[in-house]
């Protein structure tokens, strides 16, 4: 991306941090060696600060996405729809268990609360055929009140796939709704890609930015412990 005078990309993976830097006006080549010093700090501290500034950018254009997966990366973007100040999440990651496996957990209500982050109550009500009904509470920080949600979930599966979406019913939630979707990643069947859509919204007097922050964390978090879960690590 072009930003007064520079070409900036970061790459946000595991690992080390890489800023790629190309025509890099002097005094701003000074500005960042004072801003990112060193790189060991710069997802943590000021990579964040940056990026709300608009001074750089996450950059997932040019990377090849599978490989990124593949090496355990968990990809979290924002797709903004009109209409929405909170726009729903885009996670997308791979598991080292087979889609079944993985499956059964997803679809699990009873136990949201033993590895779903910030969960700490969760049940299933009802259940016939594909269509379940699930009550969860969610422990928010203070001063924040906990969060429930009743939602409705349907369930399919076809060769090589398999989706649990559910919609917001009841509770304090404004919107509660998403969807997984899991296949497999390679060709011995072992491994799942995992995409999950969330759109999730509550009232809150906290910076719309600063709940899009706390969202995308919950969702790393969710499917480190989805691995250590189901393999033992994250």
């Amino acid at each position: 991306m072009q930003v007064q005078g520079a070409n900036v990309g970061v790459y946000l993976g595991q690992g080390t941090p890489r800023l790629h830097v190309r025509e890099l006006r002097p005094d701003l080549k000074e500005l960042m060696s004072i801003l990112l010093p060193p790189a060991a700090r710069v997802r943590r501290v000021w990579l964040p600060v940056l990026a709300l500034l608009g001074v750089v950018g996450v950059a997932d254009a040019g990377e090849d996405l599978d490989a990124r997966l593949a090496n355990g990366d968990i990809v979290v973007s924002v797709h903004e729809e009109e209409g929405f100040d909170i726009p729903p999440m885009y996670t997308r990651a791979v598991i080292d268990a087979p889609p079944e496996k993985v499956f059964a957990l997803v679809n699990d209500c009873n136990a949201f609360k033993t590895y779903i982050p910030r969960v700490v109550q969760s049940s299933e009500t009802s259940r016939e055929g594909n269509h379940s009904v699930c009550k969860f509470l969610v422990d928010m920080p203070w001063p924040m009140d906990d969060l429930s949600s009743t939602v409705e979930a349907t369930v399919s599966s076809a060769p090589g796939k398999w989706t649990r979406e559910f919609v917001h019913k009841d509770g304090n939630f404004i919107r509660n709704d998403g969807v997984w979707t899991l296949t497999p990643f390679g060709d011995d069947g072992k491994r799942t890609r995992v995409e999950y859509k969330l759109h999730s919204a509550f009232k809150t007097m906290l910076p719309n930015a600063f709940v899009r922050s706390g969202q995308k964390g919950a969702m790393k978090d969710l499917i480190k412990s989805m691995r250590s879960r189901l393999v033992g690590h994250d």
